[in-house]
Order: structure tokens, then sequence, then C-alpha cells
């Protein structure tokens, strides 16, 4: 064997050993982005778990408290003029936590029920 041919012997090996290492490298980097896709979105999802929380707990300390307000209005003028928007509101309001709720229960079923049974 000639100089030349352990030279390109050589070459062909540290090409190869070069192609296997980046290839490596590449699924590596795959799985550490997928893994950062993961944790961005169970991040994001969080948050909005947290805020639909505190959109439930802020509902329902208002209703009670929109009710009693309405309820204490006796009169009919003071009806009139304040009880019928108190109890509009408050339509609104518990409708409005019949939604997060609804999101809530949402999330419930896809996080909890789904992976209990995977």
């Amino acid at each position: 064997m000639d100089t030349t041919t352990v030279v390109s012997m050589l070459s062909a090996l540290a090409a190869i050993v070069s192609a296997a290492h980046a290839h490596l490298q590449v699924r590596q980097a795959k799985r550490s982005s997928e893994q950062a896709q993961k944790s961005i979105l169970e991040a994001s999802n969080q948050n909005r778990i947290n805020a639909l929380i505190v959109l439930k707990n802020h509902y329902e300390k208002l209703l009670p408290e929109i009710k009693e307000l309405a309820d204490g209005l006796t009169t009919p003028e003071t009806y009139f003029d304040a009880g019928k928007n108190l109890h509009a509101e408050h339509e609104d309001v518990r409708k409005r936590l019949q939604r997060v709720n609804g999101e809530i229960e949402s999330f419930y079923n896809f996080y909890i029920l789904d992976s209990g049974s995977g």
C-alpha cells in the first residue's frame, strides 16, 4: 500500500466518524428542541390554568356581593334605577363563571382523565 492509499483510507474513516458524530448531534438537538417545546407548552398551560382559577375565585366572590346588593333594594324606584342593572350584572358574572368552569373542566378531562388512562 502506498502512502496515498493510506491517507485516502484514513480520510474516509475520519469522514465516516465525523458523519456519525454529526448524526448523533442532530438527534440530540432534536430531542432537546422537542423537550423545550414540551416545557413551554406545559408552562403555558399551567399559566392558563392559574388564570382560570383566579377568575373563578373572583367570580365566586363577586356573585354573592352583587346578589346581596340587588336584593337589598326594596323600593320600586331604587330597583328600577340600580337593582335591574345589578341583576343583569349578576347574570353576566354567573355566565362568565360557567364558561371558566367549563374551561377548567376541559383541562381536567384532558390532563387528568386522559393521562390516568394512558
